[in-house]
């Protein structure tokens, strides 16, 4: 598959002249784009396809936003891994376990270990209004995004020393399907045995072990949570 990019007409900056802004009107949604495509270097396409190829997944899920243009080059197939889009790991075979990598996702989370999907979020600075604001992860890009790179049907979850748990996906398991499991794993703990081996640490810190096995499933363990 080959992502077709249109190519941007050449334009010399030196012939680029911004007017002064003449109204207090916000910026529409397509003057924002024009304004971003005259501010964005004249590059040949192959050229933004290198330097998006050095961009890690943050930076590509922020590129998303910027208008169509580089939208569009993200889609390129070459930063599906990037992008936790892809591919899935052949069954029955194993990589090394350096080469599989976990979702950022898992290390950024706010979560209390609690048994409801809409605690599972992201904390967002707002600088216009100066606070925190709470971003469910189901409803963010990055939870129907593979959970590894490159993708496993098969994941088993254990929390301390507790019986593991299995999430099993044929076309790869999702960061929201590990999460969710996680959820369900805390909602059939009676509240008494929860305060016994968690405590005052319900803090959510990422999966502390990760292991591959030979048939390439993989076991994520998470031992530490936060007070």
């Amino acid at each position: 598959m080959v992502c077709v990019l249109p190519e941007l007409p050449y334009l010399r900056s030196s012939n680029i002249q911004q007017a002064p802004s003449k109204s207090s009107k916000k910026p529409s949604n397509k003057s924002k784009a024009v304004s971003a495509a005259i501010r964005r270097p004249i590059l040949p396409n192959e050229v933004w396809r290198s330097i998006f190829g050095l961009l890690e997944h943050q930076d590509l899920r922020q590129c998303m936003q910027v208008d169509k243009f580089f939208n569009l080059l993200t889609r390129d197939p070459t930063l599906d891994p990037t992008l936790f889009r892809g591919p899935l790991l052949p069954d029955g075979e194993a990589i090394r376990i350096s080469l599989l990598q976990l979702h950022p996702a898992f290390d950024n989370l706010c979560y209390e270990c609690s048994p409801r999907l809409d605690g599972v979020c992201f904390m967002k600075w707002a600088s216009s209004k100066n606070y925190f604001k709470s971003l469910e992860l189901a409803n963010t890009g990055a939870a129907n995004e593979l959970a590894t790179s490159p993708g496993v049907k098969v994941i088993h979850l254990q929390i301390h020393n507790k019986r593991r748990f299995k999430v099993q996906n044929d076309e790869g398991v999702t960061v929201l399907q590990v999460m969710k499991a996680v959820c369900f794993f805390f909602a059939g703990l009676p509240t008494w045995e929860g305060y016994t081996f968690m405590g005052d640490h319900t803090g959510w810190t990422g999966w502390d072990d990760k292991e591959l096995t030979d048939k390439g499933e993989l076991h994520l363990s998470a031992h530490w949570f936060d007070s």
